[in-house]
């Protein structure tokens, strides 16, 4: 018994031991080809226009203009183009070119909606998985029927009442840019309703015995995961 101890310790694999048999390769078929020939059709079908543009930003205007069709690779390469957007712009404010100025300004105006929208969202998704009040499964389909109304329709309305509050001019004309997706969305509540399907009831129960409220529950577990 000690000899087949040391044996196990010098060379464990002589013990019992299971080992996971090893996957046979699948043969390459004709079918397999000609598959990853269409995605790779697709892939440069969707790339190339990126790299033309990216090759035509480090031309010359005199190359460009002589052009006659797209320009897969620069004769000569040529900052001209960074050059004139980032340090001799004319409409450069405090020395920040109208290019970063504008995207700044599309950051701010896009990240602070899309943080309070998709938070909400989540809390009313969280509402209608979790709580029960009267009328639940009626209000869902409310929530859903409201998806199938296109906001176009409510373009000029929109306009009209965002000039009567005053906020088409100056600076307050970025409010109807951002106010309006402070709120809840009801399209991605119908998605993140069944993503919370996914989570398992007995968390949440396990953590109301534990004495946690709604808002500890739903910034504890439900928004981490």
């Amino acid at each position: 018994m000690q000899a087949k101890i040391k044996k196990l310790l010098v060379n464990p694999s002589d013990g019992n031991q299971t080992f996971k048999p090893k996957k046979k390769r699948e043969p390459i078929t004709t079918g397999k080809i000609g598959t990853y020939a269409v995605l790779l059709f697709y892939a440069v079908w969707i790339l190339a226009p990126f790299f033309i543009i990216l090759v035509t930003s480090f031309t010359t205007n005199a190359e460009y203009g002589d052009a006659t069709g797209y320009i897969w690779w620069p004769k000569d390469f040529s900052f001209e183009g960074y050059e004139k957007l980032f340090i001799s712009d004319p409409y450069m404010v405090d020395g920040i070119p109208s290019l970063l100025r504008g995207f700044l300004n599309t950051l701010w105006i896009t990240l602070i909606p899309l943080v309070s929208g998709l938070l909400q969202s989540l809390l009313v998704a969280y509402c209608y998985w979790q709580e029960k009040f009267p009328f639940k499964n009626s209000l869902f389909m409310f929530t859903i029927t409201l998806m199938f109304i296109p906001l176009s329709a409510f373009g000029f309305v929109g306009y009209m009442f965002y000039q009567n509050l005053g906020w088409t001019e100056g600076f307050a004309a970025y409010l109807p840019l951002i106010v309006p997706g402070l709120f809840a969305s009801a399209g991605t509540v119908f998605f993140l309703r069944p993503y919370l399907d996914g989570i398992s009831g007995e968390i949440i129960e396990a953590a109301k015995i534990d004495g946690m409220n709604f808002w500890q529950i739903f910034f504890t577990i439900v928004l981490p995961l």
